[in-house]
């Protein structure tokens, strides 16, 4: 589903990368396009989308990224949180 979500999130006018599931996280040299860059992290709101989280953050930082994690208050994933709160 992570792909779904990331087409909604580019429908809002937003850049955004997919990556699916905890165990996919890709090679970083993969990622030199977004070197220094803010990167929001909208990941799924349970223990595995956590555990993503803490495994790609410190990467990102390590890349001089600026790292945010979206607030998914009640929801459980990026698509429930753009249908309650998004644009």
């Amino acid at each position: 589903m992570g792909e779904v979500f990331r087409v909604a999130i580019e429908s809002l006018g937003y850049n955004a990368v997919a990556i699916a599931g905890v165990g996919n996280v890709p090679d970083v040299r993969q990622w030199d396009r977004i070197r220094a860059l803010t990167v929001k992290l909208a990941l799924d709101n349970d223990g595995p989308g956590k555990k993503l989280a803490e495994a790609v953050t410190p990467l990102l930082l390590q890349r001089g990224n600026f790292v945010k994690q979206l607030d998914m208050r009640d929801c459980k994933d990026a698509n429930e949180w753009l249908v309650k709160y998004g644009r």
